[in-house]
């Protein structure tokens, strides 16, 4: 069989069905995500289709070792089966305008009654960190009282072929400390969202992006392109009221679907659609970010823009149907 495969099974809810039709049309080599996940395997099996099998959480991961693995060639089509723990970006690609194109011999495995193709850019980062590559960081805007930057080396840290799972519990535990502590030390930056620059007094609380929802399940009911994103905001007279409604939104927007899109009707967190948003270093050259728990200083601008390259990723319409419009 002159097709191959390579999935990679990160998989918490087994309802998620794993079709026969990969099996019967690709020469298949599986993965388990916690396993081995890096690029090694792909330059290893010069597959025509990956399978993801998972959540957010490792689809970000894969989409990040895809982009280095193939920088100047097309990335092969992606078969996303969800079964995570989250799967919002389902949801979200469910309702992207964008449609994809697959070659002749995948199309009639992949027909357009049973799979949706699209055509996908995620986020890509550009920051300049003092004594750093900036190949190697991955960047969460986070914060509240000031704007600070969580950094880490999680993505490179997995492509090296450390657990996926340890290395996200590593990048949580210095980012919960971060914010509970070196985000008073760093200083507040200048956002600058599509042109408009808004000051330190603006308290960002997060960066939430289609595909990167790392907040809640959006229940906006608007269509998105890939030009597109959103940005939340918060904003408080004290500090005290601000972390009030940080958590809050931790709390209602991370449990509860569709919680962000309540929090947003009754005005508790700001939301705005954009295309490209920029943090702005401070000019007394103060730290302004946190790599793994050490306080670093970007020298900016950190910019968060949709990937010049785009995937394409297949769903099955099935899943379409259970997310179109939510």
């Amino acid at each position: 069989m002159e097709r191959k495969a390579v999935v990679f099974d990160n998989r918490r809810q087994k309802q998620f069905p794993y079709p026969s039709l990969i099996n019967e049309n690709f020469d298949i080599k599986i993965f388990s995500f916690e396993r081995c996940f890096n690029q090694k395997i792909l330059e290893r099996y010069d597959s025509s289709l990956i399978v993801h099998l998972g959540g957010d959480g490792s689809l970000g991961f894969l989409l990040d070792v895809l982009y280095k693995a193939y920088p100047n060639e097309n990335i092969p089509p992606v078969l996303l089966l969800g079964g995570g723990t989250a799967n919002t970006t389902l949801r979200g690609l469910a309702n992207l305008r964008d449609e994809g194109n697959l070659c002749d011999d995948l199309v009639n495995i992949f027909p357009e009654e049973e799979f949706a193709v699209k055509s996908y850019r995620p986020l890509c980062l550009e920051i300049d960190l003092e004594d750093e590559k900036k190949d190697e960081i991955a960047a969460y805007l986070a914060g509240f009282g000031h704007l600070t930057v969580g950094v880490t080396k999680i993505f490179e840290r997995i492509r090296n072929g450390i657990n996926p799972n340890l290395a996200y519990l590593a990048y949580l535990t210095a980012a919960s400390l971060s914010l509970a502590t070196l985000h008073r030390r760093c200083q507040p930056q200048l956002l600058d969202f599509d042109g408009k620059t808004f000051s330190p007094e603006i308290k960002l609380a997060a960066l939430a992006v289609l595909g990167v929802p790392y907040l809640a399940t959006f229940d906006l009911n608007q269509k998105m392109s890939n030009e597109d994103f959103l940005l939340l905001s918060l904003q408080g007279k004290t500090e005290a009221e601000l972390y009030l409604k940080y958590l809050t939104t931790l709390v209602i927007g991370g449990v509860f679907a569709g919680g962000v899109d309540w929090l947003i009707r009754r005005k508790l967190i700001n939301l705005q659609k954009g295309r490209q948003v920029s943090v702005l270093p401070d000019q007394e050259k103060k730290p302004n970010a946190c790599l793994d728990g050490e306080l670093k200083r970007f020298n900016g601008p950190l910019t968060v823009k949709r990937a010049d390259k785009a995937v394409t990723v297949i769903i099955p319409q099935e899943i379409v149907k259970r997310y179109k419009g939510k």
